[in-house]
């Protein structure tokens, strides 16, 4: 490969040939790293690249990946599982792998957004990818992309942009570690999305569906639907839960018939036997389809499937009347010890996470759609319902959402008092290079946290609100209150993150000790100072 850098001869290992090259990377450092990769993520190039989701995404993958010596049939050798969905799909992929690697097998993890690294994108067996190892991964294909000769184009760039880097990166990362599997997690949509370059996974999954990037995957739910089943394959397993929306249901069926497989749909988790002692709260339809797909997963892994698609014997799309079965339905089974310890241990920061320190309790949830939102406001009501205490809102939200019905979704549940508005940045004053934004952008972020604001305090509500340029300060508003609080921080993944650099900065650090620690319920930093 990486064309002069991992090449492998039919029969041999993967042979790193950098060395031979010159090419020296041990005197670069992580934070250079990041530095070089956040020179691809201008917010224009951002903006372009999601308007471009098309088949060319795809082609443009392929086309990188060659350059690293990498052909699309190199990637068959990493089993893949492929997960698309517009909510928990993280989690899913979470679950899966955990429950894999339980089972005493090699495991990588492709997953976006990050939190507070970056290179928690990138995990082998549950932890993120260290530091120094991230850095030489990243020169040696860094130092290929910029050494090459090939002729720019709009659509190839020298450098690919900053999500396909990281998934190109990502394949390399995981052959060069040899893998059992290599559980990859959607970033947009998942037809041309440039996970979607590998052909051959040996299982595929979609969570629950719902309408979120409708510029990018269209207006209705049966086009984001379309979407999300790009990533089904011919002749390989796919699984879903029952979806919310039910006329997503007929679009994916049809997908899988033209990939001539049947559209499987999980159990509810209390039907499993010997099931895992984890609370059923909204998880539980990721955590049956984790299951599902591992288990398919195991059992195609260990009857050594070929994973070289046949596509010649692919139904024809009016194969099947419409009076047939559409879908088929997967049994519940007796979990066996791997899997309970798999969902048991499973740790994903940001979603249902619970951070407490003296007087108050903050819930920090990366919902940011209408549905996810809503089943976030239950999950604080059922945690917080039955106490006295200050309830406050901390929240982030794109200016072209309505403001009132994305905070209703919540409102309906708890009784808040008061809601603080803020960008998706946690501190001006200590700064998390992997989660700096350019300046630009922290004034457009910090705009539409004011007028969200301004917004929501013209209208007839009687819920005061407020904004603050960061998460810190905001947070140090609710400490200065001097009340017993319990405080729901959602809307955007980013802004958890954003919140997590502020009230655990060693998260990560505590992760990496163990990928099977629960994540801190204690504040590390001090708070209610003014900033």
């Amino acid at each position: 490969m990486l064309n002069g850098c991992l090449r492998q001869s039919r029969g041999s290992t993967w042979a790193v040939s950098l060395c031979k090259r010159g090419i020296m990377t041990s005197c670069r450092s992580y934070d250079d790293a990041i530095d070089k990769l956040m020179s691809l993520h201008s917010v224009a190039d951002v903006l372009k690249v999601a308007e471009r989701r098309k088949s060319s995404n795809l082609v443009a993958t392929e086309t990188y990946l060659s350059r690293l010596g990498v052909e699309l049939s190199d990637l068959n050798r990493l089993n893949a599982i492929h997960v698309a969905g517009t909510k928990g799909k993280g989690s899913t992929c979470a679950v899966t792998e955990s429950i894999l690697r339980k089972s005493g097998y090699k495991t990588g993890f492709f997953s976006s957004p990050h939190l507070m690294e970056i290179r928690e994108r990138i995990r082998i067996n549950g932890k993120p990818l260290p530091r120094d190892k991230f850095a030489d991964y990243f020169f040696r294909i860094w130092d290929i992309f910029e050494k090459d000769c090939y002729e720019e184009t709009p659509q190839i760039p020298r450098f690919p942009s900053f999500f396909k880097f990281l998934v190109v990166m990502s394949y390399v990362v995981f052959l060069e570690e040899k893998v059992d599997a290599a559980i990859m997690e959607v970033g947009i949509g998942g037809r041309y999305d440039c996970t979607n370059v590998i052909q051959c996974p040996l299982v595929t999954g979609i969570t629950h569906l719902g309408y979120d990037h409708t510029a990018i995957l269209g207006s209705t739910i049966e086009s984001i639907s379309w979407q999300k089943a790009g990533i089904m394959k011919p002749n390989v397993p796919v699984f879903t839960i029952r979806q919310h929306f039910k006329n997503s249901i007929p679009v994916l069926v049809d997908e899988a018939r033209r990939n001539n497989v049947e559209l499987t749909i999980v159990p509810p988790l209390v039907e499993y036997s010997n099931p895992p002692s984890v609370s059923l709260d909204n998880c539980s339809d990721n955590i049956s389809l984790a299951i599902q797909i591992a288990n398919s997963w195991l059992s195609r892994y260990n009857s050594n499937v070929n994973t070289v698609a046949i596509t010649t014997n692919a139904k024809d799309n009016n194969a099947n009347s419409d009076s047939e079965q559409q879908e088929a339905y997967a049994e519940p089974f007796h979990l066996s010890q791997p899997f309970r310890e798999g969902v048991e241990s499973y740790k994903w920061p940001g979603r249902h996470h619970v951070i407490s320190r003296d007087k108050i309790t903050f819930y920090l949830d990366g919902a940011h759609t209408s549905l996810s939102v809503e089943l976030c406001g239950q999950w604080f009501a059922e945690n917080t319902a039955t106490n006295s205490r200050l309830k406050v809102l901390i929240v982030n939200t794109t200016k072209s959402r309505n403001v009132h019905q994305f905070i209703g979704n919540i409102t309906k549940f708890s009784k808040i008092s008061l809601i603080l508005f803020c960008p998706n940045i946690g501190s001006h004053s200590r700064v998390i290079k992997d989660c700096e934004w350019p300046e630009s952008m922290k004034q457009k972020m910090m705009d539409v946290a004011y007028l969200n604001a301004d917004t929501w305090n013209d209208s007839t509500s009687i819920i005061p609100s407020l904004a603050f340029p960061s998460v810190e300060e905001a947070v140090n508003h609710v400490v200065n209150l001097k009340r017993e609080a319990d405080v729901l921080i959602t809307g955007s993944l980013h802004l958890v993150g954003a919140s997590i650099q502020v009230l655990c900065p060693t998260l990560l650090d505590d992760f990496e000790s163990s990928p099977t620690k629960k994540c801190c319920h204690s504040m590390d930093v001090e708070l209610g100072q003014t900033t």
